[in-house]
């Protein structure tokens, strides 16, 4: 049976550890999340193999490796010292929540269990809060999640294998050297590149911001001492990644001394590698695609009415993540249908799709289709992972379907945008039909059930409407699941689809957009006021208009209440301008095209 090379015993050692130095912000963001604790335990536990993502949630559904098994709390579960407590239903079934048992049963009834927390006392979603040891009742509580501990003889064993191993590794290899500094690059490697120790002077933990080739370094509140060891998987511009090949942690390389090489040697004795630093491929710019006449009449078939787009990733390759492709899906559970607040066309959306891949910037979401009712873009093969809901079970198990134009600005009619929803629906039918799904409540979904969020605001607004209720959620679902079950038993359009809107912009000559001038140094501004709220995405904050600008803080998701008073144009965004505390802010809240014409919205605006 696998086992962990580190016993229960150990095991308690580290959880006191970790309570006595104030817990730790694992992946440098929001403050010390509850998540950040679970993630350092497991990440220490499995000797660095292991590193959970996402919120505490996704413990319940997240593949494990072989060393962890996961319990779900019935009457006869016992919670044992070192398992991961899990919450999951109720106020938690958002975001979970998750802490490490150190007591399994402090009263002697069965009914509690103590556990060390991070951000349970005093919480906060944007700062976190230290751990705490904290008594619980089973309220709430999905499961556990137990460690498969080693017995001491085991642990004695593997800690002398290390050390054989150590003893026997080599101590050059091409640039790398025991006991020297690291050089200051080293392309990335998916896996272990070196182990080193922090020198006299300690180390700060930095965070990068910003786009390729015009990254930046931000110090973090993690600090080491001499003597800690780091895992590095890559050197960027002096800088060393440590702790797996996703995490955006960074150490100054002249900080640290090597003290194992885990690169093989090729003959020759050079690092044997991966060539990780080819230049990347670039999407030739594209004109925008004008929709063939589509036949969209009453009585034909939906998506034989449609400009049918496959983009590159669907017969070539798929889209990678820390230069590795994303992964498959755990399976397809159904579909979810959003709204994209936008006004692009689905032909639009596929050069922006490829320009955020290249910036780096298609980690805030996509989906795997976007529609309109003269148009399909096939973005993403459906049995990839998408990231279109913000939850883990949710972009690993769901089909992300975008009815686009649904934001005001788009001007569509009522009818248009209905047609629009149209083929949406009409899509998740072939969807759930190629996987032999069902239609109903459990097969098609709303992005709202996932995380707060107004999606799909314009279908709510026209067909729900009202507050956010349970019966509300399932009307929408309902009007949904009416049309795709129509589409689904062979249906053909029941009326005549509008016809795509005309370009009159072609080949007119750019103009301001209204309100702006620009100012001495060429930048578009406008005088306004109103209030921004942030949408389904943290924004940055920055100390100018730009995004080489610092970064001084997050807002998070659904943040109500930024304030501004000036709008400016540049660098590709719609930015928006207030006077903090420390200073005037910047904001980007979506972004512009070369005419300074609004593309999209990170959030909403309202009037103050």
């Amino acid at each position: 049976m696998a086992q962990l090379n580190f016993t229960q015993s150990q095991a308690m050692a580290w959880i006191t550890a970790f309570y006595k130095k104030g817990g730790q912000d694992f992946d440098g963001w929001y403050g010390k999340q509850c998540m950040d604790e679970a993630v350092s335990y497991c990440y220490w536990l499995s000797g660095g193999t292991f590193r959970p993502s996402g919120n505490a949630i996704a413990l319940t559904s997240m593949w494990l490796p072989n060393t962890f098994t996961r319990i779900k709390n019935v009457a006869s579960t016992r919670p044992q010292i070192g398992d991961l407590a899990v919450w999951g239903y109720g106020s938690y079934s958002v975001y979970g929540h998750v802490g490490i048992v150190t007591n399994p049963d402090p009263d002697g009834n069965l009914m509690t269990f103590v556990s060390l927390d991070q951000n349970w006392l005093n919480a906060s979603l944007t700062h976190g809060s230290p751990p705490a040891y904290v008594k619980h009742n089973y309220s709430g509580v999905w499961g556990f999640i137990r460690p498969k501990f080693a017995t001491a003889s085991k642990a004695t064993q593997a800690t002398s294998k290390a050390k054989e191993k150590v003893a026997q590794s080599v101590k050059k290899v091409g640039s790398l050297e025991v006991g020297k500094v690291p050089p200051a690059k080293y392309a990335w490697s998916s896996k272990r590149l070196f182990k080193a120790k922090a020198d006299d002077l300690g180390v700060t933990i930095n965070a990068r911001s910003g786009r390729k080739g015009k990254y930046t370094w931000n110090n973090t509140s993690m600090t080491y001492t001499k003597g800690t060891i780091f895992w590095v998987y890559e050197i960027m511009d002096g800088w060393c990644r440590i702790y797996s090949n996703s995490y955006n942690g960074w150490v100054w390389h002249e900080r640290l001394r090597i003290t194992s090489i885990d690169v093989k040697p090729t003959a020759k004795g050079s690092a044997k590698q991966k060539d990780n630093a080819k230049k990347p491929t670039t999407n030739k710019p594209t004109t925008e695609k004008t929709p063939k006449k589509t036949n969209a009449k009453k009585g034909n078939n939906p998506l034989n009415s449609v400009d049918w787009i496959n983009s590159k990733h669907i017969t070539g390759t798929k889209i990678k993540y820390n230069g590795n492709v994303i992964d498959k899906k755990d399976s397809i559970k159904g579909v979810v249908l959003h709204n994209d607040y936008g006004t692009m066309k689905p032909s639009q959306y596929e050069q922006w799709l490829y320009n955020r891949e290249a910036s780096g910037e298609h980690t805030k979401g996509f989906a795997a289709y976007y529609v309109n009712r003269n148009e399909v873009l096939y973005y993403h093969p459906i049995d990839y992972c998408e990231w279109h809901v913000g939850n883990s079970f949710g972009n690993y198990n769901y089909v992300g379907i975008e009815i686009t134009e649904s934001h005001p600005a788009a001007n569509l009619s009522k009818k248009e945008f209905e047609d629009n929803e149209e083929i949406g629906c009409a899509v998740a039918a072939k969807v759930l039909k190629l996987k032999k799904l069902p239609v109903n409540r459990t097969t098609v979904k709303l992005h709202r059930q996932f995380t707060p969020t107004s999606c799909p605001h314009k279908s709510w607004d026209m067909h729900a409407k009202g507050a956010n209720t349970p019966a509300n959620i399932r009307k929408m679902q309902d009007y949904f699941i009416e049309k795709i079950k129509h589409y689904y038993n062979g249906g053909s359009l029941t009326k005549d689809l509008a016809p795509a809107k005309e370009n009159t912009s072609k080949g007119a000559v750019p103009h301001i957009p209204t309100g702006y001038v620009k100012n001495s140094k060429g930048v578009l501004t406008k005088r306004e006021r109103g209030r921004f709220i942030v949408g389904d995405t943290a924004v940055r904050v920055r100390t100018g208009a730009s995004t080489k600008h610092k970064v001084t803080g997050l807002l998070p998701a659904g943040y109500n209440g930024i304030i501004y008073d000036t709008a400016i144009i540049q660098n590709g965004y719609r930015w928006i301008s207030y006077i903090s505390n420390n200073g005037r802010r910047y904001i980007a809240t979506g972004h512009a095209d070369k005419n300074g014409k609004r593309i999209d919205y990170f959030g909403k605006f309202t009037s103050v």
